[in-house]
């Protein structure tokens, strides 16, 4: 007997002195095992290649796989029989190739990095960056003894960053220990001291995202999307991460961004300060600093339209990290669902969605982003003082 399968009918379902199966009316071929044990299996019949009969395969325990995870693997697994392909072949080459990343460490991405970018050709005695030497040690001294021994493929942003700023408050050598990198310090003897030209120097190798639209070319915007190439983004050359293109729907505010840019004569950077011979440097100190000056201004103007003290009114610190949180954040108040608000950031999902779901969802992050981008132009938006009388600040962004 066939049925539409429900989380509810599911539940109620009891244990019997024998096994049973209750197939799904939806999804060819699924079902669900119902052991004396009273534990729950999706299972799929079919006929796998090799075999002439059908054959029942467990796809997961209820619970551990929803039913709708259960009904996607399903479809995913009845595909690939169609094209001859057994999905437990594919599971385990998938598995054997999400091993392999994992024995990939940051430690050995690291001398990748130093023997094929830092010194190149020439090796150590003519090496490719100007300041290799000291590259090759805060790289070696500080990020390898963090996480030398992680995947690299199981690293985020936010492990990379917290180091980062503690070095340039501490020191990386007080930084270290009091990250249990190391039992004790190398220079006991030495105040704890602000080590900020250090903490740059690793914040420049272990940078997200900024890059991505600093170098934003002119062939990469067509009709209403930007898609920013794989190379671009990040992630690996292959694998389970493998970099991906990512398409973003223009708004019609970064649509006004693009179209305000000058073309460049000697080159398609948009973002350049050499007539687009080459893109502008993403997140330097310089720039850092000159946008928190503008910002601070801003803010104390505000201040003083509202009749405060201007001078009590501080900035506080962030980084450019913290604008892709801020936005994610922003979209879940939105009521923006998950999955649209995680590929507007370009995350890939993880589980049976992130594998086998390759929907770019582009009219959902058009969406999204157009409430974002209303949102932060209510938020930006110079406010009548009505209670006072006082002129409106001529304020914006």
């Amino acid at each position: 007997m066939k049925t539409a399968l429900t989380d509810r009918a599911i539940k109620a379902m009891r244990a019997a002195a024998k096994p049973y199966d209750t197939f799904d009316a939806i999804v060819p071929g699924l079902g669900l095992r119902v052991m004396p044990s009273s534990v729950k299996s999706f299972v799929l019949i079919a006929r796998y290649p090799g075999s002439s009969n059908p054959t029942r395969r467990s796809l997961g325990q209820y619970g551990a796989l929803t039913l709708e995870a259960a009904r996607a693997k399903a479809r995913t697994w009845l595909e690939l029989v169609a094209r001859g392909i057994d999905p437990a072949e594919q599971v385990e080459a998938e598995r054997r190739q999400r091993e392999r990343a994992r024995r990939i460490t940051f430690g050995a991405v690291i001398e990748d990095y130093i023997r094929l970018e830092v010194h190149g050709p020439g090796g150590e005695t003519h090496p490719r960056q100007r300041a290799a030497a000291a590259t090759v040690k805060v790289l070696r001294d500080v990020l390898v003894p963090l996480f030398g021994h992680r995947p690299v493929t199981e690293l985020t942003a936010d492990e990379l960053l917290r180091p980062i700023e503690l070095t340039g408050q501490i020191g990386s050598d007080r930084a270290l220990v009091k990250l249990k990198a190391r039992k004790r310090l190398h220079r006991p003897g030495r105040k704890a001291r602000p080590a900020p030209d250090q903490a740059r120097a690793l914040f420049a190798f272990a940078k997200m995202r900024l890059n991505e639209v600093a170098r934003a070319r002119w062939s990469e915007i067509e009709s209403e999307v930007w898609t920013i190439p794989a190379p671009r983004m990040k992630g690996r050359n292959s694998g389970p991460a493998q970099a991906r293109s990512h398409v973003v729907p223009l708004t019609s505010a970064l649509r006004k961004v693009f179209d305000a840019m000058p073309r460049g004569k000697r080159g398609e950077y948009v973002f350049s300060v050499q007539d687009g011979a080459a893109p502008i440097a993403a997140g330097g100190a310089h720039t850092k600093a000159a946008l928190d000056s503008e910002m601070l201004a801003i803010l104390r103007q505000r201040a003083e339209v509202r009749g405060g003290n201007s001078d009590k009114v501080v900035l506080r610190p962030w980084r450019n990290h913290d604008v892709r949180r801020t936005c994610r954040s922003t979209l879940a108040r939105l009521r923006i669902d998950p999955d649209t608000a995680e590929a507007v950031l370009a995350h890939r999902r993880s589980g049976v969605k992130g594998i086998y779901d390759q929907w770019e969802r582009l009219p959902e992050k058009r969406e999204a982003l157009e409430q974002w981008s209303a949102f932060l132009a209510d938020l930006i938006r110079p406010q009548p003082i009505s209670s006072t009388g006082r002129k409106r600040a001529n304020v914006s962004a």
